[in-house]
């Protein structure tokens, strides 16, 4: 949703990069519930858990959990 928001290109050229019908695209863009702020927060929040999963500070399964429940609470700001 994110490269899907900031990027110039057609939804035809995002759908051929990312390998899904150009609607999967037209949907994603017209999804107004998210700012380009609040899903690049949400980008940022899953890569610190799997930096924290491959740097052993916290296992798979709890730092999949924990994104997943921070999402599912909306904290990511």
């Amino acid at each position: 949703m994110l490269h899907t928001a900031i990027s110039k290109k057609t939804d035809e050229e995002l759908s051929q990069i990312f390998k899904v019908k150009p609607y999967a695209i037209k949907m994603a863009r017209e999804n107004k519930m998210f700012s380009v702020v609040k899903l690049k927060n949400a980008v940022d929040m899953i890569v610190n858990y799997e930096l924290r999963f491959k740097s052993g500070e916290m296992s798979e399964q709890v730092a999949f959990d924990t994104a997943i429940a921070r999402l599912i609470a909306k904290e990511v700001n």
